[in-house]
């Protein structure tokens, strides 16, 4: 940490300054100016970076080295955004980027719709088919505004099959969501930093909302529908716990839930209309920067 204290008198100024590494700390702590005797003021600002740097730095000396002590340089442009960004809270930013895979099913669910041979009402059996090509995945990317909040953007490829028994029934050659059911959400995460073995384990919890985009894979008779749709309103849910590497790699697991309502068209007239649940157990890794 990088603190000033600035004595004024007539005979000049008279200072006091610490340093850490690269002059400022980079664990989001605050700089401090104080100006004394008339008032005592805290200027914070966060801190990580080079940028943030130079620019504490460079403020600090201007205001320690005036030995005129009239603080003129401050009316310039350049002096008062300086000085603004000064006065923003001090904070703690890590960007992540997790990517990750994993065991994934769904449980049933009743579909409904109309094609160019009929009505349709069925319950359908899902397969999840994690490994198989493509297989289940997912990227998130989460800006933690703290040390407990973070927030983001995640794309997570699931996938549903109806299996044999439900084709064979409703005379359906192909009815699945793949390539694939891809749940794309703005989240929402709260963890406890350093819980468990020595500090190495943070659990945490998530939730999200945004847009279902599958694959749509429909084959009955001579119809097939094969293409990508905004099929509607998508969430998720997760809870898991990350263990550190090192401060920039970890590796983790975690419980993902998701819920989607899909209605799609289909290729020659026609619709049906599902929702659903999945259910993972994915691993991953995360790239802290």
């Amino acid at each position: 940490m990088l603190t000033g204290d600035v004595g004024r008198s007539e005979f000049g100024v008279h200072r006091t300054m610490q340093r850490s590494r690269g002059g400022v700390s980079q664990n989001g702590s605050c700089v401090q100016f104080r100006r004394i005797p008339r008032s005592v003021m805290a200027l914070p600002v966060h801190s990580s970076g080079d940028h943030a740097n130079e620019l504490v730095n460079s403020v600090f000396m201007a205001l320690t080295n005036n030995p005129s002590g009239d603080m003129a340089m401050l009316r310039t442009p350049i002096a008062v955004t300086a000085m603004t960004l000064l006065l923003a809270p001090c904070a703690h930013a890590e960007f992540t980027l997790s990517f990750y895979t994993g065991f994934q099913t769904a449980p049933h669910s009743r579909v409904e719709g109309s094609d160019n041979t009929g009505d349709f009402s069925f319950l359908a059996e899902w397969e999840g088919r994690s490994f198989e090509p493509p297989p289940h995945y997912g990227i998130r990317a989460t800006w933690w505004r703290n040390e407990n909040w973070g927030f983001g953007v995640e794309l997570n490829h699931t996938k549903v099959y109806a299996d044999d028994d439900t084709l064979d029934d409703n005379g359906f050659e192909a009815f699945e969501l793949t390539d694939g059911l891809n749940i794309i959400t703005a989240n929402a995460f709260y963890r406890w930093p350093n819980q468990w073995l020595k500090g190495q384990v943070t659990p945490y919890v998530g939730a999200g909302l945004g847009i279902a985009v599958p694959h749509v894979d429909v084959e009955r008779g001579a119809q097939r529908t094969f293409e990508y749709q905004l099929t509607g309103p998508a969430a998720m849910w997760a809870a898991g716990a990350s263990f550190d590497l090192n401060e920039t790699w970890a590796i983790f697991g975690e419980y993902k839930g998701t819920y989607s309502q899909n209605e799609a068209d289909l290729e020659g007239g026609g619709s049906f209309q599902t929702d659903i649940v999945t259910n993972a157990l994915n691993f991953g890794v995360t790239y802290k920067f």
